[in-house]
Formats: C-alpha cells, sequence, structure tokens
C-alpha cells in the first residue's frame, strides 16, 4: 500500500519535510516500517499551495520512484508552502503503473491522496461512474479506484454546498468533512453489494488526506479490523521544525503551529497520535483539530 503525507502550517521548506525527518515521506518510498510491503516505487507525487498566487495547488508527479527522482530533490530544496500534500506509490493489484495514477490527484483548490484499495472495485467501477456528474466524470484521467473516490468526493463537496443556506461562502471544515463521510459511506456500500453479490471477499482500506489549502481532513477507515488497517498518525500540538538533518516536533498551544497526517509517525516523539480505525481527522483553518468516530452510513 501507498504512503502519505498533509501538512497545514507556517511556510516550511519541502525538503525539511518530505527528505530530511528520520522517517521522511521519501525513505518510507523504500523502507516503509508498518506495512508488509516496505517499496513504495511506482511513482509519487507532490501538491503545496502558494496563496498569494493562486488558490490552485501545483503539482509535480512522476512515475520513478521518489527515493531515485533528482528532480523531487532539487525541487524541493527551493520551494517552500503552508500547506503541503505528498504521497508514495505501490500499484494496486491489476491497476497499471502510469503517471496518470500517481497522487495527488487535483480539482480547482482540492488535493487528494489515498492509501488503501476499494474492495471488488472492477466490479462496481462503472456504478461509481453511473453516479458521478459529467463534470466530475471528466477529472478521471486514469484508471485508479482512487480517483473515481476523488471524483465522489466532488460531486458531494459541491451538492453540499449548493445546499448549504448559510452566508459563508466557502467550504467549512464541517462541510468538508461531512462530504468525504458521505463520499465513503457511498463507497463502502457499493463494494459491499458487490462482495455480497459473490463477485469477491475482499475488504475496503480508505486512508484519505483532503485539503484545498487552507484547511484539511483526511481518515483511517477500512472494513477490516483495526490491526489490518494501515496506520495513520497525526500531530497536531505545535510546531514542526528541521535544521541540518534534525527534526523536532515543539509542543505549543492548540492550534498554534504546525498539523501533520502522515502514514506513519515522522520522528520519534511521542506528541505523534495514532488516528483511531474508522475515525476522522478534522482541520480547521485555525488549524485546530478534531478527531471523531466517522459516520459510515449512507444518507437516506
Amino acid at each position: 500500500m501507498c504512503r502519505l503525507l498533509l501538512y497545514l502550517g507556517k511556510p516550511i521548506v519541502l525538503y525539511k519535510l518530505l527528505v530530511e525527518p528520520e522517517n521522511s515521506l521519501i525513505n518510507q518510498s523504500i523502507h516503509a516500517r508498518s506495512i508488509d510491503t516496505p517499496v513504495n516505487g511506482d511513482g509519487f507525487g507532490v501538491a503545496w499551495y502558494v496563496p498569494e498566487i493562486t488558490s490552485k495547488p501545483g503539482l509535480f508527479r512522476s512515475l520513478l520512484p521518489a527515493w531515485s527522482n533528482n528532480n523531487l530533490e532539487r525541487l524541493s530544496r527551493v520551494t517552500r508552502s503552508g500547506t503541503v500534500l505528498a504521497h508514495v506509490r505501490a500499484a494496486s493489484s491489476g491497476i497499471e503503473s502510469a503517471e496518470s495514477n500517481c497522487h495527488p490527484f487535483t480539482y480547482m483548490q482540492f488535493a487528494f491522496a489515498h492509501n488503501g484499495d476499494v474492495g471488488c472495485f472492477k466490479h462496481i467501477r462503472r456504478h461509481i461512474e453511473a453516479e458521478l456528474s459529467q463534470q466530475a466524470y471528466d477529472l478521471i484521467n486514469g484508471n485508479t479506484d482512487s480517483e473515481h473516490v476523488f471524483a465522489l468526493f466532488i460531486d458531494q463537496i459541491r451538492a453540499l454546498q449548493a445546499a448549504d443556506t448559510s452566508t459563508n461562502a466557502g467550504v467549512d471544515s464541517a462541510l468538508f468533512a461531512k462530504a468525504l463521510e458521505q463520499t465513503v459511506a457511498k463507497v463502502l456500500a457499493l463494494a459491499r453489494i458487490a462482495c455480497d453479490q459473490g463477485h469477491e471477499d475482499v475488504n475496503s482500506y480508505l486512508n484519505i488526506t483532503i485539503t484545498d489549502g487552507v484547511r484539511g481532513v483526511a481518515c483511517r477507515c477500512s472494513t477490516d479490523t483495526d490491526e489490518n488497517t494501515p496506520t495513520l498518525y497525526v500531530f497536531r500540538r505545535g510546531e514542526y521544525s528541521c535544521e541540518d538533518g534534525v527534526c523536532r516536533l515543539d509542543v505549543m498551544r492548540p492550534g498554534d503551529g504546525a498539523v501533520v497526517v502522515s502514514s506513519e509517525a515522522l520522528t520519534q516523539d511521542s506528541a505523534w497520535e495514532i488516528v483511531p480505525h474508522n475515525h476522522m481527522v478534522i482541520i480547521a483553518q485555525d488549524r485546530t483539530v478534531t478527531i471523531r468516530p466517522m459516520n459510515l452510513e449512507q444518507p437516506a
């Protein structure tokens, strides 16, 4: 399975986030610690935001392994951002290695990454596509289950925005979380029907991170047991810094400093919290964090 990382905080040089930490995402691409297959070499991607230029994220993806891509190292040394979403990929069985299948996926201000797979996807793919608006369907350029989940999310968030009668013109964190929750519930319901019809007996694993550049939401979700579900960690209490290869998490007041969500803890600090099974992490614009159980029942 893949590895992912979301950072929201004061602007940081990407190299200090993706390369320098003891258990950086680059190291996880070749020596992941908490999964059975430690190599994630089927491509990578990084989305980052520069809000003074545009609300849409920059995006760099490549089919090359992250650990051997000189362009990634050179770019990360001279790029600074306060919101970063990065991903290293281990392709699911039956899904090709192609740059179009590398995460993150982006649309307008949104960036999305997924670790895991959708159970019975080959049997429900056309059902997912039938649920999509033409605009969301047109976003799909590859053939991954992940990109289909992202397209569903885009339709969910647009529908919730259209139904929102508040004066808030943006997407607040509660709406953001509800869209992800409804997306996951719909995917699991479709997978459950296919599996119940005897196509396969497989679990779904949906560790997902999404950001719009100023807030974020993530979930650690599966139909499997807690111990068999890929890990997801969050650091939510202070400042992340990395100097001369030494990375630190300095605890501050809640809401101050940085929030980091990662498949594995980047350092050995005790401040890392594991996200419980079937829970979501909601990061507000002021970077306060809520962790709560997911409602996986489909809305009526």
